[in-house]
């Protein structure tokens, strides 16, 4: 797979991360190069991104999909950010409702 950068990587990976309910740690925060692994110790599950030397592009250079942890209800990565981003087009779509329709 091939990204614009690092920080659409940073979201991808944060939205697979919320939609499948696993806590994830980015290992290498740098603007060439990132690596996801997950917090569990027995789950084997790696993503490794970087900069293309020959392109420039950013991609998927390394990828082990399987799982071998349990989903989680906590996840650090669901922030307002996250949460504003997804629901961007329903806020403003509905901008006569109040808040607390947005409730669960």
């Amino acid at each position: 797979m091939i990204f614009a950068g690092a920080n659409q990587f940073r979201k991808v990976v944060a939205d697979y991360d919320v939609e499948y309910r696993r806590q994830v740690k980015l290992k290498t925060n740098e603007k060439y190069r990132i690596r996801v692994k997950y917090i569990a110790t027995n789950c084997n599950w790696l993503l490794f991104a970087s900069t293309d030397r020959d392109s420039g592009d950013f991609s998927v250079k390394n990828y082990k999909p399987i799982h071998k942890c349990i989903p989680l209800n906590k996840n650090k990565m669901c922030d307002s950010k996250l949460v504003a981003r997804k629901f961007k087009d329903r806020i403003v779509s509905h901008h006569t409702l109040g808040f607390e329709k947005f409730r669960i």
